[in-house]
């Protein structure tokens, strides 16, 4: 199985040095119709972003 990013999005959720990002991504799986959604939230933008394809990769199997 092999998934592919289809979209990414990333926002603030407050100004500052603490601020929190939002990562929205849709992910495709070879293999399966539709897509698949991951959402994370961190301080750390990076951090934000993986935690997203995690959840996505996360809802396969659900």
């Amino acid at each position: 199985m092999q998934a592919s990013v289809m979209s990414y999005e990333e926002r603030n959720l407050s100004q500052g040095n603490d601020a929190e990002a939002i990562a929205i991504i849709e992910l495709s799986v070879s293999d399966l119709p539709g897509s698949y959604f991951g959402v994370g939230i961190h301080t750390n933008s990076t951090t934000a972003a993986i935690l997203a394809v995690l959840s996505g990769l996360a809802r396969i199997n659900n």
